[in-house]
């Protein structure tokens, strides 16, 4: 029996926290709340904001990720612990797991559906959801001695317990070291895999007529990754779910024959519901448009940041230049979405003066 380590119960509290302000802070921005003394009063002004339960500031997996990554362990001990008190245990699910979320309205929408948006209290959970969705499996022995109703009630305990609501506890438990070195492998795998896809990429983008360029890259992006590799199989999983393999291929077709070609317009209205799979085109689209920019193995994380502070947040804080100039300037969803971009801990001071 597998149970979802979280239940409606549970989500009552996450329902709650999605109703506040929202303010998504870059990791450099949590450090700097720790240890910039140039802005004393900054994460007081957080706290008192927290403490009037108007505002929240909800971690995600990049910068749970990062503060593990912290080499000094007094210094990521002190982030955690603010990031404990400013989230009160809230953490945004994974991108992975909130592209998902927005590819489960394809389906309506190519039916010609009224399909309402991903509601952010789906996009948010606590902080022992960092990594995704956790279950508890419960094996057939210790079923054989129980029932349902045990298990849920074991499930419910553990849900309880103050560790799956603290960055903190995680620093003190997790091996950070050992995951550490992963994470530094994996870093330099995603610089290298970047950087050999947009140079395989430069070529054809150069050739491409300068005045409909960026349309056409964009348009690549969309079918090629956001369509093909996370809507489609998204569509074709939930059929499964519902019909089974044997009449799948006739339930596609069918679909298909009713909902049309569609070309860009059904494209865009599909993407318009998908904010955070249409931001991961637009920055990589950007990517692409400027591949004298080297990729460096911060991107990795400042792309996950983006893609999920800059949609399903009231306000998104970065310290960096680069990040700050492409949510502003050159991607439309923040703004689209209503997601205010503003730069630097003084950004930060505005906005909690302006609350």
């Amino acid at each position: 029996m597998i149970i979802p380590l979280f239940h409606a119960e549970d989500r009552v509290a996450i329902a709650a926290a999605a109703k506040k302000r929202l303010i998504y802070l870059d990791s450099n921005i949590w450090i700097g709340l720790v240890e910039d003394e140039t802005f004393p009063d900054i994460a007081g002004l957080c706290r008192q904001a927290v403490h009037s339960s108007k505002v929240l500031f909800p971690v995600s997996n990049p910068t749970v990720t990062e503060v593990l990554d912290q080499p000094n362990p007094a210094q990521r001990l002190q982030v955690a612990a603010l990031m404990d008190e400013l989230s009160q245990g809230i953490c945004y699910l994974p991108s992975e797991t909130i592209y998902a979320l927005e590819a489960d309205l394809a389906l309506g929408i190519l039916l010609g559906q009224a399909v309402t948006a991903v509601d952010r209290e789906l996009t948010l959970s606590c902080v022992g959801e960092y990594l995704g969705r956790q279950s508890l499996e419960f094996d057939s022995e210790f079923m054989s001695y129980h029932n349902q109703t045990d298990a849920e009630k074991i499930t419910r305990q553990i849900a309880q317990l103050p560790e799956y609501r603290s960055v903190q506890w995680l620093a003190k438990h997790l091996p950070v070291d050992e995951m550490r070195s992963r994470h530094a492998e994996f870093k330099k795998r995603y610089v290298e895999q970047m950087s050999a896809q947009i140079a395989r990429d430069t070529t054809r983008v150069q050739l491409l007529d300068k005045n409909k360029r960026r349309r056409q890259i964009l348009l690549d992006v969309r079918t090629c990754w956001a369509i093909a590799k996370v809507v489609s199989p998204k569509i074709t999983s939930n059929l499964l779910n519902v019909i089974g393999p044997e009449k799948i291929q006739e339930t596609i077709a069918a679909i298909g024959q009713k909902a049309g070609e569609g070309g860009e317009d059904r494209l865009m209205q599909m993407m318009m519901k998908m904010p955070s799979l249409n931001l991961s085109c637009q920055i990589f689209a950007e990517w692409l448009l400027n591949p004298t920019v080297p990729v460096e193995e911060q991107d990795f994380q400042d792309f996950e940041h983006a893609v999920v502070g800059g949609v399903y947040s009231d306000f998104f804080v970065t310290s960096d230049n680069y990040l700050f100039d492409l949510l502003t300037a050159r991607c439309t969803v923040p703004k689209e979405h209503n997601c205010s971009v503003v730069q630097g801990i003084q950004g930060l001071a505005e906005i909690l003066q302006s609350i």
